[in-house]
């Protein structure tokens, strides 16, 4: 009877010691649990907080944009918004600074950064004129790709069914079980891939650097002041040197026509004499966070004298955001608060 009590002691301390490891576990697998739930609503927050930055800075791009006086680069940022006339004769205040309209980056409210862009300093897919060949031979296509590529974007985009010359119309797009031409203007630059043979003409990274260069807008002509660096690579046949040169002359005083971009780099541009000198209407907001790997871009047309509002979405869509993407700066206005 007294030699049963140790090993009672024995079994008794053995399971105390599996009942005690068996809680450790468990309290472990609960202390994950709760980790990774908190972790979860964590991400979620600060998710849900970025989205509602996102609006908030697009609420606030779109509000300077509507209520901003211009110069040729961009918005005028005051620190007290002036919405009313000054008296006759009164000179306007230069400002803190300027928004550029020219693809830089900025950063918004909270961790939101964005750029917005004049789409008058782009090439137009709806538009086969020398800008856009200039923006298929930047991205590297050959002549000859870009002779049998020009037809069937005329053909994509005209009303008819009559095929040009190397063109393609339905049958040509039947006959590769494609979806059948638009027979109308694309409404983004993605559509562009939809035309027959692009697939098999741009590579993945030919593609990517045609997206940064391009736009689906309708213009009567270009601006050479809110091009950006990518864009000005394009007119000036990928010259980089040239492109500084027009960088620093616009940062000092607007340029008015072609002449003064011939003169200044001595090469020819695919441009007609007379170009924009300020920005215009039509504008391409993009919005991003650190560490995400695409942006979302918005189409924006500023409509003053409409009924309807001060502007007008036309299109939105997103893309993988860009490797060699400068870093963002702050605007000189405390309407974006960074944290």
């Amino acid at each position: 009877m007294n030699a049963a009590r140790p090993a009672q002691r024995g079994f008794i301390l053995v399971a105390t010691l599996w009942t005690l490891a068996g809680l450790t576990l468990l309290a472990g697998y609960i202390n994950e649990l709760v980790a990774s739930d908190r972790e979860r609503a964590e991400l979620t927050r600060q998710t849900m907080q970025d989205d509602l930055n996102a609006h908030g800075t697009t609420a606030t791009v779109m509000y300077l944009l509507a209520t901003s006086r211009m110069n040729h680069l961009g918005l005028i940022l005051e620190r007290e918004q002036r919405l009313v006339g000054l008296e006759e004769g009164a000179p306007w205040p230069s400002g803190e600074g300027v928004l550029e309209v020219t693809g830089r980056a900025y950063m918004g409210v909270g961790r939101v950064q964005f750029s917005i862009q004049d789409e008058t300093a782009f090439a137009s897919v709806n538009k086969p004129d020398p800008m856009l060949v200039a923006a298929f031979k930047h991205v590297g296509l050959a002549d000859r790709d870009i002779d049998r590529l020009m037809p069937r974007i005329v053909d994509y985009i005209d009303p008819d069914q009559e095929m040009m010359l190397d063109g393609a119309e339905l049958y040509d797009y039947q006959r590769r079980d494609l979806a059948p031409p638009a027979n109308w203007f694309m409404t983004s630059p993605l559509q562009l891939k939809k035309v027959l043979g692009v697939d098999d003409l741009l590579t993945p990274q030919q593609w990517r650097a045609l997206r940064r260069v391009v736009s689906a807008r309708l213009t009567h002509n270009y601006n050479v002041n809110t091009m950006s660096p990518a864009a000005l690579a394009v007119l000036l046949g990928g010259d980089e040197s040239a492109v500084r040169r027009v960088l620093a002359t616009r940062a000092e005083r607007p340029v008015t026509n072609v002449r003064a971009v011939v003169a200044k780099t001595g090469r020819d541009v695919p441009l007609p004499e007379d170009t924009l000198m300020l920005p215009s209407r039509i504008y391409r907001l993009a919005l991003w966070r650190p560490g995400d790997g695409a942006r979302s871009l918005v189409g924006i047309t500023l409509t003053p004298s409409s009924t309807f509002g001060p502007w007008r979405k036309e299109y939105s869509y997103s893309e993988p955001i860009d490797d060699d993407a400068a870093p963002a700066i702050r605007a000189a206005t405390p309407l974006f608060q960074s944290t």
